[in-house]
């Protein structure tokens, strides 16, 4: 069965849709699937789906979402069993005339719950934990909904048993996606300088962050012991996660990695995409949301970060919830029901 991918990213939109969907295409290929990746975006996104093993084809002066890109997708799909949208471009009456034009399975990853998604068959929000909104009148069947289906890649499949104690220095990773155009990783960064405990931080940047070299330029002289790695990949990001004691994060994706590596999680919403991820964090009392980033101090950060590090068994707490609620299976699950719409 070939599953083609409808998916974007880059320095504007971030990488979190193209992170999310190769984890769920590493899940096909070990189910027998091949893989189309179809995209819209320049580099580093072409760079990042040439190396999940499948085809690209890409397209410049297609907007996302247009009358245009739903001809060139459905041109892409012929013979394809599965079609995967990973897109808030695509408005509902786009993914109906794409619905009308193909025979392949349409999947929708969602975050926002606001659209007319009825044209498809399956439809996965890894954020919310039951339907509403526009999922209200669905079919129950068709939605995947909540962190048990969320689309992990392998390496952060087997979280360590984390530390109870409260020996320093503590470590702090911060990471704001693979874009971070709102500078969320400076916000953090003016907040942990604050913290009372001795910390050491590590900060992770993207490949798609355009300040690389201001933050960079900060390790001389911040007042905390300071580490910047940069373009990881998904086993050096796991090897991160798993020396750290706690993460700063922006509420996407990345969320629910650190979950299942049990680090507690302060979480600020980037995007407006982000309110589920980390509503249901907090719901599962496996972190806490710090807000809009836009609207909260970075005073905030330092508040936050000092209770937990003052009730070590907080951050055990916290860490256990993270681990019980995703269980690094998400992917496969997705991955299955996809295949099974085709038999």
């Amino acid at each position: 069965m070939r599953v083609l991918f409808r998916c974007d990213g880059g320095p504007d939109l971030g990488m979190g849709h193209l992170v999310r969907c190769s984890a769920l295409a590493l899940a096909l290929v070990r189910q027998g699937a091949t893989l189309t990746f179809v995209t819209t975006s320049g580099e580093p996104a072409l760079s990042f789906l040439a190396r999940q093993g499948g085809e690209v084809i890409a397209a410049n002066g297609i907007r996302a979402g247009s009358e245009q890109d739903v001809a060139w997708t459905r041109d892409q799909a012929v013979g394809a069993g599965g079609l995967v949208v990973d897109h808030y471009a695509w408005s509902g009456d786009a993914l109906a005339r794409l619905a009308t034009s193909t025979d392949a399975a349409i999947v929708i990853i969602d975050d926002l719950a606001t659209r007319d998604l009825s044209a498809a068959r399956l439809i996965l929000n890894q954020n919310l934990l039951e339907a509403g909104g526009a999922y209200a009148e669905l079919d129950p069947d068709r939605l995947l909904l909540g962190p048990g289906y969320a689309l992990l890649r392998p390496d952060f499949a087997a979280p360590k048993t984390r530390r109870a104690s409260a020996a320093t220095p503590w470590r702090v990773l911060i990471t704001m996606g693979g874009a971070d155009k709102l500078g969320g990783t400076e916000w953090a960064l003016r907040g942990l300088s604050a913290v009372k405990e001795e910390v050491e931080i590590t900060v992770i940047l993207g490949g798609a962050n355009r300040r690389r070299a201001t933050i960079e330029a900060l390790t001389g002289t911040y007042p905390r012991p300071l580490r910047i790695r940069v373009g990881l990949n998904a086993s050096e990001m796991a090897a991160e996660m798993d020396r750290a004691d706690l993460a700063v994060s922006a509420a996407g994706s990345t969320v629910w990695e650190l979950c299942r590596l049990g680090l507690p999680v302060a979480a600020v919403m980037t995007a407006d995409n982000q309110r589920f991820a980390a509503g249901t964090l907090e719901h599962l009392g496996a972190g806490k949301s710090l807000g809009r980033l836009s609207d909260t101090p970075p005073e905030v950060v330092a508040e936050t970060v000092n209770r937990w590090l003052d009730a070590p068994e907080v951050l055990s707490r916290m860490s256990r919830r993270g681990r019980d609620a995703v269980d690094g299976r998400g992917a496969e699950r997705v991955a299955r029901r996809i295949i099974e719409t085709r038999r």
